[in-house]
């Protein structure tokens, strides 16, 4: 799309405001400027397509929609910027620095007169010391201290030159009032043509309008320049307006304070009044009236400065007025202003003073009262302040604080140090109690943290570490957790390590402690459960193991004792190189399986039972074997003999049908023949 060019539009507005000559070069010319600059790099860089300056190229410039004429126009609008805006403006800055220059020189030696002049005046201040202290009965000496140390103050010196300083800035200011206000003006060239009406030429700054903004409502315009003396000469030339076309509206007038304009409306008001009623008198203002800050009275044939901590805030004042407690008079002597923070006086001082240390002032700083306790004043503070750090103030009037020891934190009152909670410590470094990290607990005096002891524990909110309950130990210092025993054993009295149950007693998974089986049960191999006694034994609540019954008894149902039976019982049974070895009596009908020893074999019936006429079966043997070699002869009849050879050679008329060599056959193994 393209971008209607606008650089013409631009010089036009620029050379109607005469950007560039006669120095009229202010600020609203400056911005016109900025403006126009802006407005034309914008459209360069939309037409080439170059988002700002820093992206612009020069292959850009070959864009062939971009025409020759176009081109010099635009370098014909950036030559004539800079030709008759941004080097004038150079030009004009570098004059206005040496006239900066100049005046920061002419300011030094003003400051230095006027640190001379208010030498002068303390000189005159301690000359009426004196006759204070002849007036008020009082000692030179201490007179002399409270006069001195007051009128030394830093602020007051600094409030002093400031006062001078602004006395003098005003005395080289003018105010121009009755000049239309417009949009975009530059007040710069207003009063440069105002002067030059009254064939003034002077240098002039700091020209701008003063004042709120208010609709139909015109602002004056304030300057200022290098002497008083200029100004009076501008002054005195300004009734020269009423008769200029233009400019009859126009009216001039110095930098007058609030209070001397007041003053100068009061007494134009009582002229006017006294014109009104006596029209054919002359009335005129005399120039010795005291301005406001001093007064004449009696036989006094000059103005004097309000002393004493008085003021005079009107001119022509006859006497001056002595500020209430809890103000001072200002450097000017016009009005009474509140004493600085941290400073007071009472009726019978002139100015404000700060309190000593470890005191403050009231609330109406009319006296100085001391700090509370649990805070503290001194040096250069000007209120009491609350200990800080972990310290205290145990007493009102304090300058200093005390640090509270290892252990021990200050109240929320500062006034006392107090010991650590339970669960938390402190530090020299540090200034309040904290608790300890997981594993930890506080000392005896709670000044450091230590490690918690195998066998205990703590975590989270725990405030001290604590024994490891439930079953489980801690076997190293500093645990956070503690660790659960396995079945069958239980913690030590000292929580540190895990044990096997005593015998007789068990603990499950469930349990915390080992306990003893209930009557009739004993623990199991691993002492995890406990199980039921057998037939035959019992356990009551003094045994730790089930007990084998007597001769003669078998054991109850609950298996918690044993009682008398009838039943036949059989003796001990012992089988020679058998495993079979039974102590003790059986029962009738009790059967036994037996099982032989290694390399034996067994004759006999392998169950044997115990009887009822308390005799045990036909007991079988045990019998060691060994290896043999048979051969068979089977005869082709049935009415053959069985033979039996061992070795031998097999007779005539037979006929072998089987040789076979058997080992480990029973020595009582009968073959059949078929």
């Amino acid at each position: 799309m393209a971008v209607q060019y606008r650089a013409s539009k631009y010089l036009d507005e620029i050379e109607e405001t005469s950007i560039g000559t006669d120095n009229h070069f202010c600020e609203e010319n400056v911005k016109e400027v900025q403006e126009s600059s802006r407005m034309l790099v914008n459209d360069i860089c939309k037409v080439f397509g170059a988002e700002s300056l820093k992206n612009f190229t020069p292959a850009m410039m070959n864009k062939p929609s971009v025409v020759k004429a176009q081109m010099a126009e635009w370098l014909f609008s950036a030559i004539h910027l800079l030709d008759q805006c941004s080097l004038p403006l150079m030009s004009n800055a570098r004059v206005q620095l040496e006239n900066l220059h100049e005046e920061k020189i002419a300011d030094q030696k003003n400051i230095i007169n006027l640190q001379n002049e208010l030498i002068s005046q303390k000189n005159e201040e301690l000359g009426l010391v004196s006759k204070t202290v002849e007036a008020e009965l009082k000692t030179y000496s201490s007179a002399l201290q409270q006069s001195c140390s007051t009128a030394l103050l830093p602020k007051n010196i600094v409030a002093a030159v400031q006062k001078v300083a602004r006395e003098d800035d005003r005395s080289r200011e003018v105010l121009v009032f009755g000049v239309a206000e417009e949009k975009g003006e530059c007040a710069t060239v207003k009063v440069a043509k105002i002067l030059e009406q009254l064939e003034e030429k002077p240098k002039f700054q700091q020209c701008r309008r003063i004042g709120q903004l208010r609709e139909n409502a015109v602002r004056p315009i304030k300057f200022s320049v290098r002497s008083t003396d200029i100004v009076y000469q501008i002054l005195s030339k300004a009734k020269r307006l009423r008769e200029i076309e233009g400019y009859k509206t126009v009216y001039l007038s110095p930098n007058r304070t609030p209070e001397e304009r007041v003053a100068r409306q009061k007494l134009v008001a009582e002229l006017k009044e006294k014109r009104t009623g006596d029209p054919n008198s002359r009335y005129f203002i005399r120039k010795e009236l005291c301005p406001a800050g001093q007064y004449k009275s009696g036989d006094k044939t000059t103005c004097v400065v309000c002393e004493g901590g008085s003021i005079s805030s009107t001119a022509g004042a006859t006497s001056c007025s002595k500020c209430e407690a809890g103000k001072e008079a200002n450097s000017a002597k016009t009005q009474c202003e509140q004493c600085e923070t941290g400073t007071y006086k009472n009726t019978d001082m002139k100015t404000c003073s700060a309190c000593t240390d470890g005191h403050q002032p009231n609330a109406d700083q009319s006296a100085c009262e001391p700090c509370p306790a649990g805070q503290y004043k001194s040096g250069d503070k000007t209120t009491c302040v609350v200990c800080e750090g972990g310290s205290i103030s145990s007493t009102a009037g304090a300058t200093s604080c005390t640090k509270c020891e290892a252990g021990n934190e200050a109240n929320s009152a500062k006034t006392q140090c107090e010991q650590c909670e339970t669960g938390t410590y402190k530090n020299t470094d540090m200034t309040t109690c904290s608790a300890c990290t997981d594993g930890h607990q506080p000392n005896a005096d709670q000044s450091a943290c230590e490690p918690c002891p195998a066998g205990q524990y703590k975590s989270g909110d725990k405030t001290t570490c604590v024994v490891c309950e439930g079953g489980s130990i801690s076997s190293t210092a500093g645990a956070t957790s503690c660790t659960k025993c396995e079945a069958g054993n239980e913690a030590n009295p000292a929580k540190t390590q895990c044990e096997q149950c005593e015998t007789g007693t068990y603990k499950n998974t469930d349990m915390t402690t080992c306990s003893a089986c209930t009557d009739g049960h004993q623990p199991n191999a691993d002492q995890s459960a406990c199980g039921p006694c057998e037939t035959g034994t019992y356990k009551d609540n003094t045994m730790i193991t089930c007990q084998v019954c007597a001769d003669g008894m078998t054991s109850n149902d609950d298996k918690t004792a044993c009682v008398v039976t009838d039943v036949t019982y059989c003796p001990e049974l012992s089988i020679p190189n058998s495993l079979v070895s039974l102590r003790g009596s059986l029962p009738a009908d009790t059967e036994v399986t037996v099982t032989c020893s290694k390399s034996h074999v067994l004759i006999g019936q392998r169950e044997v039972t115990c009887q009822s006429n308390g005799d045990w079966s036909e007991l079988p043997q045990c019998r060691k074997y060994g290896t043999r070699k048979i051969q068979l002869n089977l005869l082709r009849t049935s009415e053959a003999p069985r033979r039996r050879e061992s070795g031998r050679k097999r007779e005539s008329g037979t006929s072998p049908l089987l040789f076979i060599v058997i080992n480990e056959i029973r020595p009582c193994l009968d073959i059949t023949r078929q």
